[in-house]
């Protein structure tokens, strides 16, 4: 018992990151979208974002040629040492990138 509830609970860490992932690479689209009818890429104001338990979403870093995507871990997500903060930008850079593999 001891070894099992440790790893089911790095299983739902692993699991909702992922989660956050996909929403992260939702926007991108969406950001790709919104810029492809505007001068600029969206803010949070323009689009949309995520509802979640376990991850605050973000727009940063706007500009007519760049975007900063941002999933913020909170509440029992924060034990996730080390991707407690994903982001993507306009060019793809996922941060951090260890949290991405």
């Amino acid at each position: 018992m001891s070894i099992a509830i440790p790893s089911y609970n790095d299983s739902l860490l692993t699991t909702r990151r992922s989660e956050a992932m996909n929403e992260l690479l939702k926007l991108q689209m969406t950001q790709e979208g919104y810029r492809l009818e505007n001068s600029s890429y969206a803010s949070s104001d323009d689009i949309t974002l995520p509802s979640s338990d376990y991850y605050t979403y973000s727009v940063g870093n706007i500009g007519a040629s760049s975007y900063t995507l941002t999933a913020t871990a909170k509440s029992s997500q924060t034990s996730d040492t080390g991707c407690t903060t994903l982001t993507l930008d306009q060019s793809a850079n996922k941060t951090p990138s260890d949290c991405w593999e």
